[in-house]
């Protein structure tokens, strides 16, 4: 990451306090991509103003990894249900959007800044470590074996490998979608 005009990037950190906004604000929260979030966005994108019914909405971007299949269904070329299934495979990008001003002065707290360089990178780290541990988890339940071989198994996989590549894409998917990768990848040896 370069600097820009000689700084370097920061990210502003914020407290949003949650148990205001339930007390008293409007929340709509998506928990995974199902059919209320895909006619969600269909219809905020068609023109329609459903986004208007809520203070706050908090869910899956439709971005790069899911726009295409949001499109396919849009243009008929696949029904609701094959859209539902390629997209529970994917683990949401969690965007948060505050419709309501009075609700962001109200419940939304400067916190300080992240230095991009260093709080990051440990911070992608962390995510990718706890990542890592419910793969194993899923993997051991489903395979029915410890977790200790489930471990050595992950971690001397090609999937493993994978994960670890940012120009693979591999960490962008689901955890289900990422086990049953390394299942594949265990019935082809």
């Amino acid at each position: 990451m370069s600097s820009y005009r000689g700084k370097e990037p920061v990210i502003n950190k914020y407290e949003l306090n949650l148990e205001i906004i339930s007390a008293k604000y409007r929340h709509k929260k998506f928990e995974r991509y199902n059919n209320e979030w895909l006619h969600f966005i269909i219809n905020n994108r068609g023109g329609k103003d459903d986004w208007k019914a809520y203070d706050v909405a908090e869910g899956g971007v439709a971005d790069d990894r899911v726009i295409d299949t949001v499109e396919l269904f849009t243009g008929g070329y696949i029904t609701e249900e094959q859209a539902i299934n390629r997209l529970i495979h994917l683990t949401p990008n969690n965007q948060l959007c505050i419709i309501n001003q009075q609700l962001a002065d109200e419940c939304l707290t400067f916190i300080g800044t992240l230095n991009f360089k260093t709080d990051l990178l440990m911070l992608s780290d962390l995510l990718l470590w706890n990542k890592i541990g419910r793969i194993i988890t899923q993997t051991a339940k489903q395979l029915n074996i410890a977790p200790e071989r489930a471990f050595d198994i992950f971690y001397s996989s090609k999937t493993c490998e994978r994960l670890h590549d940012p120009k693979d894409y591999l960490y962008l998917m689901g955890d289900l979608y990422i086990v049953d990768e390394l299942i594949l990848e265990l019935q082809c040896r």
